[in-house]
């Protein structure tokens, strides 16, 4: 079951509010556009497949799916 968050969302759009000179509906706005660009938002997985030529992969297969995911992530 997800977590009620919205006093922790109500405090967040009154210190951003106050921070930025604008009023509480309007940071709640914001706020929520920020956090639906930032859910929509992705990238290609990188082309990993040289991994499997390099030396150190031991003649084992790469699992470049998984590497791939590992380098979007950091």
């Amino acid at each position: 079951m997800p977590k009620n968050n919205f006093a922790a969302r109500r405090r967040r759009a009154r210190l951003f509010a106050d921070c930025v000179g604008i009023s509480y509906a309007e940071a709640l706005r914001r706020l929520d556009d920020a956090r639906t660009g930032a859910f929509d938002h992705q990238h290609d997985s990188p082309d990993l497949a040289f991994l499997a030529l390099e030396p150190y992969s031991g003649g084992r297969t790469v699992n470049t799916d998984l590497a791939a995911r590992l380098v979007a992530a950091a």
